[in-house]
């Protein structure tokens, strides 16, 4: 179609006159008009025009204008195929243009359907989240898009209009990507870190009792090595324990010797297999100046067969404690009761 008088157009006089004075392409705003044919307030597809200049000598430093040539291009065809990704729901895309008072038109995508909404931004308000973007460009980054034409037609600092492009979920699309999945997996991963936990903890108190027994078992066994012996002839024998554990010496079996001696008294003692001689030195120790006390109850056996039971316990308890209390008074370390 061939146009001699596109400047009796009001909507594309102000986008002509900034081609003719910077010698360069110019874009339109967003032309909008009624759908006619129908009853209601429907309007038709948004487009947008590109004037392009048409010059008598390309190669001239001031290019001489003699025509202009006017491609008209629909939103609808130009959003196709650009948001990748969100097939399942569709999304509510703006168009906005800085001719006039911001221009705005809206648009309904899903997948390669497109579908004018009208004009306006009628982003959809997702209920207890509100309206929020997925994707949001800017005026400048068209600008900058337009000037890397520069290498094939001059271009001018000033942009005629420029378009941004804003993605709106819908409610919709908002309800699928919704999931509480991260809930699913924090819950799983604290499960498992109190899993964790509580073995650590439990097997802390099974050792920690363990060495509770053990210790009380060292403690009692080394009570009654203290009471029986001296405390260098104790300390002697864990010295001897603890290097060599599994020693057995034949004072462990008597019933050897004799047995060794009923048989021949010239005969030198037997040692059986299945016993060790002990590789350990003697715990014996030589004291010039000792005293040794053998205290007897004379009497005893008599005067015991004549009493009741308690009054034997309570007599001997009474010597014992009055023995054993003078002993560790005076530092005397007493061997052994019998009787």
């Amino acid at each position: 179609m061939i146009m001699f008088n596109q400047m009796s157009e009001e909507s594309r006089a102000e986008a002509l006159g900034h081609l003719f004075q910077n010698h360069t392409f110019a874009i339109s705003g967003i032309y909008l008009s009624n759908n006619t044919n129908s009853t209601q307030n429907e309007y038709m597809a948004p487009v947008v025009e590109l004037h392009y200049p048409i010059s008598r000598d390309i190669t001239a430093t001031k290019k001489n204008i003699v025509g202009v040539m006017t491609f008209t291009f629909g939103l609808e065809a130009l959003l196709e195929n650009t948001l990748h990704g969100f097939e399942d729901e569709p999304l509510t895309a703006v168009v906005q243009s800085s001719c006039g008072n911001e221009e705005e038109v809206s648009f309904m995508i899903q997948g390669e359907t497109v579908q004018f909404l009208g004009p306006g931004n009628l982003k959809e308000k997702i209920p207890d989240v509100g309206a929020y973007q997925l994707v949001a460009s800017t005026f400048e980054e068209f600008d900058d898009d337009l000037q890397s034409f520069s290498g094939i037609y001059p271009t001018s600092d000033h942009v005629f209009c420029s378009y941004r492009l804003l993605v709106f979920p819908t409610v919709d699309a908002h309800t699928l990507f919704l999931t509480n999945r991260p809930v699913l997996v924090q819950g799983v991963v604290a499960l498992l870190f109190l899993f964790t936990v509580s073995i650590f903890l439990g097997y802390d108190c099974l050792v920690e009792r363990r060495q509770r027994r053990v210790l009380a078992d060292v403690t009692r066994t080394n009570s009654i090595v203290s009471s029986l012996f001296p405390r260098g002839v104790r300390d002697r024998l864990f010295f001897q324990n603890q290097t060599n554990p599994s020693r057995v010496s034949l004072e462990a079996a008597p019933f050897l010797r004799l047995k060794n001696f009923m048989a021949n008294d010239n005969v030198a003692p037997q040692r059986s297999k299945s016993v060790k001689a002990t590789t350990a030195e003697p715990i014996a120790e030589l004291f010039p100046h000792c005293s040794v006390l053998f205290a007897d109850v004379s009497g005893f056996s008599a005067w015991a067969s004549e009493r009741q039971p308690s009054e034997v316990f309570t007599l001997l308890e009474t010597i014992f404690t009055s023995f054993d209390s003078i002993a560790r008074k005076l530092n005397i370390f007493k061997v052994e009761t019998v009787g």
